[in-house]
């Protein structure tokens, strides 16, 4: 069995029942149900329990839960300046899209938001292109929405780097 495969499907599975009961489920209860699933998807990605495309997969997960419950549900929002290893980085989201901009060499980064995850590219001066100045970017938002982890890795293939970390400023 592949590394990640068992439990992210068990924890899901959990969540659903707690969630889709046979049996009325007050909208506060779906709420705290949805903040575990948050708690669990930012437990895995610490622990590296799931593989990058089951992060994604979760973020989905999320988000359709999110759009099925009320209004009372806070979105996480990237939206704000963040200190991150690569200078000041300001970020704009609106609905679910992001583009922003930070210090080191004039970077930029524009992606989706996906329940807590922001999924997307960065690129720098002096191209602006791949493979040396752009490529793929995951960030995780904290469940206090004060930090981010995240990653990031040249183009769309190859290794991640780690550390792509930001609190607000």
């Amino acid at each position: 069995m592949k590394k990640g495969s068992l439990i992210p499907t068990f924890g899901m599975l959990l969540f659903a029942a707690t969630i889709f009961p046979a049996s009325p489920v007050s909208s506060q209860d779906k709420c705290e149900a949805l903040q575990r699933l948050r708690q669990l998807a930012a437990q895995w990605e610490r622990l590296k329990v799931l593989e990058p495309s089951r992060i994604q997969e979760l973020g989905f997960i999320i988000q359709d839960i999110e759009d099925c419950l009320d209004e009372s549900v806070p979105k996480p929002d990237f939206s704000g300046m963040w200190i991150t290893p690569f200078g000041t980085m300001e970020i704009t989201q609106t609905g679910n899209r992001i583009q922003g901009t930070y210090e080191q060499n004039h970077g930029e980064i524009s992606g989706d938001v996906i329940g807590n995850v922001l999924v997307g590219s960065w690129s720098e001066a002096p191209s602006y292109q791949a493979p040396n100045d752009k490529g793929d970017l995951e960030l995780l938002l904290s469940m206090d929405r004060k930090t981010f982890t995240g990653r990031w890795r040249y183009g769309s293939e190859g290794e991640w780097n780690e550390g792509l970390n930001g609190r607000r400023q």
